[in-house]
């Protein structure tokens, strides 16, 4: 046909080229194959960008408790004297996520619970919305505290100002509340723990140390042979004396009680909800016991410690192996012996001064029937003197309690 010739319907259409219907399948079976390909390429992308925003996070928690300690004689909230304690905490425990940040100063250097999120944390993200909204209602002195469900971190009960190495906060993911029997819980764990986060996997956690630093972290830094965890507890410096603690402080007072105590022979400690009472079977005072000469560093003090409280158990008589208890009252306890709750040792270290090297037992459970009274046993009964022990005693539903091996 000329070119010039005009179209009509009785002439040929020109061909057009076009898509057959094989043609067409096979294109959406590469776009599917290119997707499947791709997509969990983006998903670990955003996996990895929300740790690294993870991390952020927890960097300016750190500097937020740093900023504290600066202001109180470098010790962070739950290491407070007794008297800025009263001052900042009032009546309320002072090793509980909810009261640490929901603090007056907290919230300050904070400045909102949006931190408080890990973006790796769905499970968290609508209780932290919520707590956004209610952030200027919360304070620790008033009882008006954050939920822990709205908090994707914990703090580390031994982290010390002045060793820049120690551990002071970490994501929720551990698997126990103490950093040297702990490894990191995973979405893609065979058993789902309860304290797993969805946008971690196992062996995956981030970290914020006491100099402000922050990083992801293994399952290599933490638990008995964790390098991270060695450091933490070699470490010197800062307020406190000799190894520091390894414990955990989670959730409505889990991991409260840390007992630092220098005993010999037998001796038993009971605490209850409105008295501290020590029992001694044998021949020494404890709580008083001087802990021999000033070499044994860790054993020479003459006191015993109850959450950063020295009390110091003056017998009063001198034949003091006719005196059989000793005992303080106090109410600076009784939140945490809670119904439903079970008490179990976190974590001992002892000095290397004596030899018989037995951890400490816990010989009465706390429930009702006892008035909740927990009973500390320390076996230390070698006669070759004094041993420091320093006890963590953590808070568990029952349910989940288990020993430490």
């Amino acid at each position: 046909m000329n070119p010039t010739t005009p179209y009509s319907p009785l002439t040929t259409p020109p061909h057009k080229a076009g898509f057959t219907l094989i043609e067409l399948l096979v294109v959406i079976a590469i776009i599917g194959i290119l997707a499947a390909m791709l997509l969990p390429v983006l998903a670990r992308a955003k996996a990895k960008a929300n740790r690294i925003k993870c991390v952020n996070n927890l960097g300016q928690i750190g500097k937020a408790l740093l900023g504290f300690s600066h202001d109180n004689q470098e010790r962070f909230p739950w290491q407070l004297t007794p008297f800025s304690k009263a001052h900042h905490f009032g009546a309320q425990t002072p090793r509980s996520i909810e009261t640490i940040f929901s603090l007056r100063a907290m919230k300050s250097e904070l400045s909102t619970a949006k931190i408080l999120l890990s973006p790796c944390d769905a499970e968290t993200e609508a209780p932290n919305e919520t707590a956004q909204t209610n952030w200027a209602s919360f304070d620790t002195r008033s009882g008006r505290k954050i939920p822990c469900s709205a908090v994707s971190y914990r703090v580390i009960d031994g982290a010390n100002a002045g060793r820049p190495g120690t551990m002071l906060g970490t994501t929720r993911n551990l698997s126990t509340f103490d950093l040297s029997t702990s490894h990191w819980l995973g979405a893609d764990d065979a058993t789902l723990q309860h304290n797993a986060i969805s946008g971690l996997n196992k062996s995956q956690g981030q970290a914020v140390f006491a100099d402000g630093s922050a990083q992801q972290m293994t399952d290599q830094d933490i638990g008995q042979k964790g390098k991270v965890v060695k450091y933490h507890r070699t470490s010197s410096g800062g307020p406190a004396l000799g190894p520091v603690t390894t414990g955990v402080i989670g959730c409505n007072g889990i991991g409260t009680l840390f007992v630092r105590a220098n005993v010999d022979d037998d001796d038993i400690l009971i605490v209850t909800p409105t008295f501290v009472q020590w029992d001694h079977r044998n021949a020494s005072k404890p709580g008083e016991n001087p802990g021999g000469p000033p070499t044994w560093t860790l054993a020479h003090f003459n006191h015993t410690e109850l959450d950063g409280l020295k009390w110091y158990a003056k017998w009063p008589r001198p034949d003091y192996g006719a005196q059989k208890s000793y005992k303080l009252k106090t109410t600076q306890y009784a939140g945490m012996l809670k119904a439903g709750k079970t008490l179990i040792i976190k974590d001992w270290l002892m000095s290397n001064h004596g030899g018989a090297h037995v951890k400490p037992a816990i010989t009465q459970q706390p429930n009702s029937g006892n008035g909740y009274t927990l009973k500390l046993h320390f076996l230390d009964k070698d006669g070759n003197g004094p041993e420091l022990f320093e006890v963590l005693v953590g808070v568990e539903e029952s349910h989940s309690a288990e020993s430490m091996k």
